[in-house]
């Protein structure tokens, strides 16, 4: 949980699977990073060919993430 605290405060959007509860709230239903299942390779292929096909998401989550995490961890 703490790892993907610390990427969101360096503008590293989160990449996790649904399992982890924190990946949930973290992610905000998908606004600053991605979730995926583990179970599904499939979706997980999905976010890599998003990512391949517009490299500026990492940008863009990132921000967001770092924003997010800013206002809402306290380290």
């Amino acid at each position: 949980d703490m790892t993907l605290q610390e990427a969101m405060l360096c503008g590293v959007p989160p990449l996790s699977t649904r399992l982890s509860t924190i990946s949930k709230s973290i992610t905000l239903n998908e606004r600053n990073g991605w979730t995926f299942s583990r179970y599904d390779p499939s979706e997980f292929q999905k976010i890599l060919d998003q990512l391949i096909r517009d490299p500026s998401l990492i940008k863009i989550k990132g921000e967001r993430a770092r924003k997010y995490a800013l206002e809402a961890f306290s380290l």
